[in-house]
């Protein structure tokens, strides 16, 4: 062996891991490479075939972290390698596993986010208070996420983590029973505008009463607006809980019902015949009303003075009905008058007995 040769050789030893760090550096991007070009490139291609976008959606958001991850592992066997750093293993050990759990806890995060935004894509148009609500929760996890990564990094620092998830979960229940009310009515606002039972404009009725239109669903208090212009702010976790009746689900039309009653000489069928051809009348004048499904009579009972009737129309929205009622009512005591319709007065046969 020459001179020559010999030199060559102790510049291969001298410097074989430096080329060998110089390699997994290479060896890593050139993955990297590949993995954008026969993965990132392609797979989108064949997941718009599917009829779900979650698949296409994540990957778009993990690309980026899965191209700097492969590099990384290819910066960490470079530094591994490199004889003049192994006093220092250890120390790069530690460095990458802080880095690794930063780069799973991004990922995570980048994961949530994808399934939070195709939920917020897929509320109704108009739907802010559900949107607002996801974009809420959607951070809470994340700084859940974040929060459990720190706790990791400690860990692999080998730091007790025990005082930490003490601290945390005692600052967790205090925060949870100082708002305790408030986060009853956040969750109930979420399940209000998720489980669409009630939305912004539909007309309700509660189990006490209460009438109007839903003006706002915010994260606390629902608002409700009455006929007489009036807002009612209700807590969202009492309405949550009440029995309601939404005049606007599944539609905005609703049914009427007019009691009335003639005397027991009318000639029924007469008074059938014209009960419905006013009921027609009056809802053929008003665009309020509606003519299908067509109105219709049912007898009810014997009364003490009448026989009593229910007349059944039906209007474009429940707070039509009133005033439906009211051209109704004037409208067939007109006619009952004009055809000799009897409604007759309560009335009492008090009979005496003769003393002696």
């Amino acid at each position: 062996m020459d001179l020559q040769d010999i030199l060559n050789n102790e510049v291969l030893a001298r410097y074989s891991d430096l080329l060998l760090a110089v390699f997994w550096i290479l060896l890593s991007a050139l993955i990297a490479k590949l993995f954008y070009e026969f993965v990132i490139k392609r797979i989108p291609s064949l997941l718009r075939k599917t009829k779900s976008r979650f698949d296409e959606k994540i990957l778009e958001a993990v690309k980026k972290p899965v191209y700097s991850g492969i590099i990384l592992i290819g910066v960490y066997l470079a530094l591994s390698s490199i004889s003049l750093l192994r006093g220092y293993q250890h120390s790069i050990n530690d460095l990458f596993k802080v880095l690794g759990i930063i780069w799973g806890s991004f990922v995570a995060s980048r994961i949530i986010d994808v399934a939070f935004r195709l939920r917020m894509e897929r509320s109704a148009k108009g739907a802010v208070v559900e949107r607002t609500m996801l974009q809420n929760l959607n951070k809470v996890v994340d700084a859940l996420i974040y929060v459990l990564g720190f706790l990791l990094v400690m860990r692999a620092l080998d730091y007790d983590v025990t005082p930490y998830i003490a601290s945390l979960g005692i600052a967790g229940l205090a925060v949870a029973l100082a708002i305790q009310s408030t986060l009853s009515n956040y969750f109930a606002g979420f399940y209000i505008t998720t489980d669409r039972s009630v939305i912004v404009g539909d007309y309700i009725e509660l189990d006490n009463g209460l009438q109007g239109y839903v003006e706002k669903i915010g994260w606390r208090s629902t608002r409700v607006k009455t006929l007489s212009d009036n807002i009612i702010v209700l807590p969202n976790a009492k309405l949550a809980e009440m029995a309601l009746t939404n005049y606007y689900h599944p539609g905005t039309e609703t049914g009427v019902k007019v009691a009335c009653g003639v005397g027991y000489d009318s000639d029924l069928e007469r008074v059938e015949q014209v009960a419905i051809d006013v009921a027609k009348k009056v809802l053929q004048k008003d665009e309020r009303g509606l003519l299908e499904p067509a109105p219709f009579l049912r007898f009810k009972r014997f009364g003490d003075s009448n026989i009593e009737f229910e007349v059944n129309m039906w209007v474009r929205e429940f707070p039509s009905k009133e005033a439906i009622v009211h051209e109704y009512i004037k409208a067939l005591h007109e006619r009952f008058k004009k055809e000799g319709i009897e409604i007759a007065y309560p009335a009492r046969n008090i009979y005496m007995r003769k003393s002696g």
